[in-house]
C-alpha cells in the first residue's frame, strides 16, 4: 500500500532531536512492507524534503489554519513529482493534521484515518494546557472527528474520554520496538540506595510540584534514594529553585534532554519509574522503562490507568500516597515483581509488530 501520514512534527532530519521515537519506529516498520510518505506541518520555515526511517518526508513551511488549502495544493504537487498516489491518508493529532489530511484524502478519493495522540480534547485551564481551550481549536477538533472515516487512540484511558464525548475510537496503542528495548527482568539483588527516575519534560501538565512532594515525603521517611530527572526544562529553572528551597538538591540530578540511546543507558541500574502527569494520552516513556525492568508508580492517567496501577487521591494527599507506595514496594520484592510482570505482559501483547498489524487490518478494510 501507499501510505500518507500527516503529522504536526516529530520527524526532524537529525533522527534524534525533535523527534517522536515511537512514531519513527512505526514508520520504519511500515516502510519495509509499504511505500510511506509523511507530511510534517510545524517543523521548518521553508519547504524541506528528506528521507527518515525509510519514509519520504515533506516538511511544509509552518502550516496555519489560514493556509491549509494552499498547503494541501503544495503537497499535491509534491505527490505528482514523486509519482505517489496514496491508498490511505492517516493524520496523527486532531486539528490541522487531520483537516489537511482530509483535503488530501478527498483529492485522492481515499479513506482518512485519525489518531488522537495527545491532549487535543483536554482543557486544563489552570495551567493553560490542552487543545480544547479556544473556539477555533474546538472547531478544528470537531471537524477532524467528523471528517475521519475511522478514529483510533492509544489507551483505554483516552478511549473513555472520547466515549464521553460520544466519539467511537478504536484502541490501537503505539507499541515499543522489541529490538531496541529488549525485556529485562526486575533487579532482585539487595539494594542499598534506590535509583528513581522520571522521563518527562519539566512542564505544568507533568506536575513537577507533585514530584517534589513525593521526593520530600521520601526524604522525611528516611528513604535512601537518588532521583534522576530526564527531560527538557520549560519552566525556566523554577523547579530547581523550589527543590533547593526544600533541601532536595542532594537527592535530585537534572539531566535535561536525552536521545533514545542515551536514555537506554540511563535506565540501566534504575529501580522505579515515576509518573506525576495530570494527563497522558498513553505513556510511552513509562512503557520503555518497564521493558527494562523498572517498577512503575504514579498518577492514574494514561497507561497506568489501563493497567490499574495508578494512584488516585486528593491532590494534597497524592504525593504522600505515592511516596508510601514506593517505600512499600521497595520493601516487598514480590509485589514489585508482580507490578513489573503486569506491565511486561501487556508490552509483549502490544508491541510494535502488533501496532503495525492492527493498523494494516484497518487500512485494508477500506
Amino acid at each position: 500500500m501507499n501510505l500518507l501520514f500527516v503529522l504536526p512534527g516529530g520527524v526532524h532530519p537529525s533522527g534524534e532531536t525533535d523527534v517522536i521515537p515511537v512514531l519513527l519506529n512505526l514508520l520504519e516498520a511500515l516502510e519495509s512492507r509499504h511505500r510511506v510518505f509523511v507530511v510534517a506541518l510545524h517543523q521548518h520555515w521553508q519547504l524541506t524534503e528528506y528521507k527518515l526511517s525509510g519514509a519520504q518526508i515533506i516538511s511544509l513551511p509552518m502550516v496555519r489554519t489560514s493556509n491549509l488549502f494552499s498547503s494541501a495544493a503544495t503537497v499535491f504537487k509534491r505527490m505528482k513529482h514523486y509519482n505517489f498516489r496514496p491508498d490511505v491518508v492517516h493524520g496523527f493529532w486532531l486539528g490541522k493534521p487531520v483537516v489537511l489530511g482530509a483535503l488530501l484524502a478527498k483529492r485522492f478519493r481515499v479513506p482518512l484515518f485519525a489518531s488522537v495522540a495527545g491532549g487535543e480534547l483536554i482543557n486544563l485551564a489552570d495551567i493553560n494546557y490542552g487543545g480544547h481551550r479556544s473556539y477555533s481549536a474546538r472547531f478544528l477538533n470537531w471537524l477532524s472527528l467528523k471528517l475521519a472515516d475511522e478514529i483510533s487512540c492509544g489507551s483505554v484511558y483516552l478511549q473513555e474520554i472520547l466515549r464521553k464525548r460520544k466519539v467511537n475510537a478504536q484502541l490501537v496503542p503505539l507499541g515499543i520496538d522489541d529490538d531496541f528495548w529488549p525485556l529485562k527482568a526486575i533487579a532482585s539483588d539487595k539494594i542499598e540506595k534506590w535509583q528513581l527516575i522520571q522521563v518527562a519534560s519539566i512542564n505544568q501538565v507533568k506536575d513537577p510540584w507533585l514530584l517534589l512532594d513525593i521526593l520530600r515525603a521520601l526524604k522525611n521517611a528516611a528513604f535512601n534514594f537518588q532521583f534522576h530527572w530526564v527531560g527538557e526544562d520549560t519552566l525556566a529553572g523554577r523547579v530547581q529553585q523550589k527543590a533547593a528551597q526544600e533541601g532536595l538538591e542532594g537527592f535530585i540530578e537534572f539531566h535535561g534532554f536525552k536521545t533514545q540511546t542515551q536514555l537506554k543507558a540511563m535506565l540501566q541500574n534504575k529501580h522505579f519509574i515515576i509518573q506525576t502527569s495530570r494527563y497522558e494520552s498513553q505513556g510511552v516513556a513509562m512503557m520503555e522503562a518497564c521493558r527494562r525492568g523498572l517498577c512503575p508508580v504514579g498518577t492514574n492517567v494514561g497507561w497506568l490507568y489501563d493497567l490499574a496501577l495508578g494512584n488516585t487521591a486528593p491532590r494534597d494527599l497524592l504525593g504522600q500516597k505515592i511516596a508510601s507506595q514506593i517505600v512499600m514496594l521497595a520493601n516487598d520484592f514480590t509485589q514489585r515483581q508482580q507490578r513489573v510482570e503486569i506491565a511486561q505482559k501487556w508490552l509483549i501483547a502490544n508491541d510494535l509488530n502488533m501496532t503495525v498489524q492492527r493498523f494494516e487490518q484497518k487500512w485494508s478494510a477500506y
